[in-house]
């Protein structure tokens, strides 16, 4: 075998498991990946996050190089907490834009899957607060 130079590869494959390999121009996102390899899959549950060559990352990766993936799917236990850490400092981040003399603080969990929030620097929120903090959370 002979080595000889080479120009530098113009695209990137990524492997989902041993029989979906997609290729695209280096420095495509790996939700684009993603997408190609769930895109006949309409019962799959939606991918929130993938493990790349045994790293946990999320699908706005740019993908340089080939790698191995793995889906994290919203169905699974680690799905289910990223999920729930991403809405965690969504909360905190949006309370922040909308009500800025406040702290809000996550104390922990409670058994119906809900958190026990704490709100600082202001009176509790009303029905309308809370409702539009929602809505403000979902833009």
């Amino acid at each position: 075998m002979t080595v000889r130079p080479s120009q530098p590869r113009r695209t990137a494959r990524i492997a989902f498991g041993d029989d979906q390999v997609f290729s695209a121009v280096v420095g495509t996102r790996l939700i684009e990946y993603v997408d190609a390899a769930t895109a006949a899959d309409e019962d799959a549950a939606a991918a929130i996050a993938a493990v790349v060559d045994g790293k946990l990352t999320e699908l706005n990766r740019h993908i340089y190089q080939d790698g191995q993936a793995s889906l994290v799917r919203l169905d699974s236990a680690d799905g289910a907490r990223i999920y729930r850490r991403s809405l965690t400092f969504l909360l905190i981040a949006v309370a922040r834009q909308v009500f800025p003399e406040a702290s809000v603080y996550v104390e922990h969990s409670i058994t119906n899957g809900g958190y026990f929030c704490q709100i600082e620097g202001r009176p509790p929120l009303s029905a309308d607060e809370l409702a539009m903090l929602e809505q403000e959370m979902r833009n």
